[in-house]
């Protein structure tokens, strides 16, 4: 069964330049009067190589060489074990930092100066020395090496899961976290939800101003959405203007205090939007249904003019949007 959509009217004035006497001029353009200074999009939820806590990988690295240590004085010149030092130095470095590598390299260079001071003597234990120098400068290479090959993967992985102007996450990388979204909420049956945005009059704003001002807007747009978005939502960027927010275990009624609170994030920045919302009791088959159900809806409130909500509201995996109806702040506004 399909609940009746419906367009809640959202009808800021698009502003041309600073308002006067607390009045804006109404036009066609949307202008950004302020620049970016910092994004702050730290969130990477689909990093498969995000790093563990820094004190946990600290600490197991510590014991297993202590632990290596205690098995190579027991069993001596029998067993070499340089490999397992090796790959304690290489998991300091990759799950920790350049720092935490050379820490390590300390630690195993000293425990290794240790026993063969406990095992050697007299010119032996020259030779023993030096053999740890060189296994010391060996594994520092080897960090080197590895923090070097770490920033290459983190860069990699980054630029293919992140947009290069907004930060927000690219149209691949969204898919896939609504993909996986989806095998949760089909496991924990709970509501989710796709909010799509289109950015009203960006053509417009690159005619006039140039792209440099455009891309700003772009910008603008997904600051604004970052500062208003939980930790658990995310923003990606599906093409030129339009960005999609996916909401986790969110009903309607909670999908559209979000949208009320990035509409109005939005309008501090001078910026309108149209909004279509896609609301499913039950998780539909697959990410393309959700989004394509809140897509249509954003074409509805394209129709209707700048600045629109649409909403579908699915108690069913299917996906199905019947006309909007205007909201009744539309029928006083017309009446006026």
């Amino acid at each position: 069964m399909t609940a009746t959509s419906r367009l809640d009217t959202y009808d800021p004035p698009i502003v041309t330049g600073r308002p006067s006497d607390g009045h804006a001029t109404t036009g066609s353009v949307n202008v950004v009067h302020s620049r970016v200074a910092s994004l702050g999009i730290a969130r990477d939820p689909l990093s498969r190589f995000g790093r563990p806590n820094s004190r946990l990988v600290l600490a197991s690295c510590l014991g297993f060489v202590a632990t290596t240590a205690f098995i190579d004085w027991v069993t001596g010149r029998d067993l070499q074990l340089v490999l397992f030092y090796g790959l304690t130095v290489v998991a300091a470095a990759w799950f920790g930092s350049r720092r935490m590598g050379m820490a390590t390299v300390a630690v195993v260079t000293a425990m290794c100066l240790l026993l063969q001071a406990l095992d050697s003597d007299g010119v032996r234990i020259l030779i023993a020395l030096a053999n740890v120098a060189f296994q010391a400068c060996f594994f520092l290479i080897v960090v080197w090496v590895v923090e070097r090959e770490r920033t290459s993967v983190d860069d990699l992985h980054r630029l293919a899961t992140r947009d290069g102007l907004t930060d927000a996450q690219t149209r691949r990388a969204f898919f896939a976290s609504t993909s996986d979204e989806l095998l949760r909420a089909k496991r924990h049956p709970e509501p989710i939800t796709v909010v799509f945005l289109d950015v009203d009059g960006l053509k417009q704003v690159n005619d006039q101003f140039g792209h440099d001002r455009g891309d700003s807007m772009l910008q603008t747009v997904a600051r604004s959405c970052e500062a208003v978005l939980r930790a658990t939502d995310r923003l990606g960027r599906l093409g030129g203007d339009e960005f999609a927010i996916l909401l986790p275990r969110t009903d309607a009624p909670e999908a559209a205090t979000v949208v009320s609170r990035v509409q109005q994030a939005l309008l501090d920045d001078r910026i309108t939007a149209s909004f279509g919302v896609a609301t499913f009791l039950q998780p539909p088959s697959d990410a393309y249904v959700l989004i394509n159900a809140a897509d249509a809806c954003m074409y509805e409130a394209k129709r209707a003019g700048s600045g629109q909500v649409a909403r579908t509201f699915r108690t069913d995996a299917a996906a199905h949007i019947r006309p909007p109806t205007p909201h009744p702040s539309a029928l006083r506004s017309s009446q006026n």
